[in-house]
């Protein structure tokens, strides 16, 4: 099939001079089988354009959402940040309000010392020291 042979004869404008060109039987198949992929490639590209096209308010009002999300979650980052900040505070005041106050008022010869708070074999005892740290923080609130 490549031994075979085409012959093309152009003619040119006004000269009138014919040209003869021979190349192989495949090629005039190949060019042709070559313009219908671009054809097809082009077909490809413009159609996916205009999907895209189509598609633009969708993004931009996407795009829009997006930002304000970005903008809520930081929000939300500070928000956490003053909390933990503020539960540090409250944690450094629980520590001064067990140093410093006597949970249980009124018993004699307990083993509470005041100002200095308890004595370390009293720290065993768990529900009477939440119920009174209750107690204290509703009374500190309340004043």
């Amino acid at each position: 099939m490549l031994s075979k042979k085409i012959s093309l004869f152009v003619v040119p404008g006004p000269s009138r001079k014919i040209r003869q060109y021979n190349c192989p039987r495949c090629i005039p198949f190949l060019a042709i089988l070559f313009l219908i992929c671009v054809f097809a490639a082009g077909c490809w590209i413009v159609q996916d354009y205009l999907v895209i096209k189509s598609k633009m308010p969708i993004m931009a009002a996407l795009e829009e959402e997006n930002a304000l999300i970005r903008d809520r979650f930081v929000q939300m980052a500070k928000r956490i940040d003053d909390f933990r900040t503020e539960m540090s505070e409250l944690r450094a005041f629980d520590e001064k309000l067990k140093g410093m106050v006597d949970f249980e008022i009124g018993e004699a010869g307990s083993k509470f010392h005041g100002i200095g708070g308890r004595c370390p074999s009293c720290w065993t005892r768990v529900r009477p020291l939440k119920r009174l740290i209750t107690i204290l923080y509703s009374e500190c609130i309340s004043r």
